[in-house]
């Protein structure tokens, strides 16, 4: 399947109402289209962000971290720090510290404006 950008930018849009209404099953499916899709594109990019944080509320953390990692991976500038942030609270609460202060570091290290104070504030909190 050839990058399509236009078409997965409408079915990321779809998958983003369908989230906010609490179609959650929905937006999953959605997501993995729109970055099928725009494979290799920043819209690809945010799908995976965004899908991997819907497959960790419906309980599916193996396939959120995948997801994670993909986007993380895409080395997009204004979405890899975010997923970044996201593996950091993803291995935080699954109890692995070295990786959540790792992963909040390379954040901090990003200096994105929205997540380098959050990755700042929780690595004073995992050094208290």
């Amino acid at each position: 399947m050839g990058v399509d950008s236009a078409a997965a930018r409408k079915i990321l849009d779809r998958a983003i109402q369908m989230e906010e209404r609490g179609d959650l099953q929905g937006a999953r499916s959605a997501y993995q289209q729109a970055a099928a899709l725009g494979s290799g594109t920043q819209i690809a990019a945010r799908a995976e962000l965004l899908v991997g944080n819907v497959h960790i509320l419906l309980g599916e953390p193996q396939a959120g971290f995948q997801a994670l990692r993909r986007a993380y991976q895409s080395g997009d500038p204004d979405i890899a720090p975010k997923a970044t942030y996201a593996l950091g609270m993803f291995y935080e609460h699954s109890g692995d510290m070295t990786g959540a202060r790792l992963a909040y570091e390379a954040a901090l290290e990003s200096g994105d404006s929205m997540v380098a104070p959050l990755a700042a504030a929780k690595l004073r909190a995992l050094a208290s």
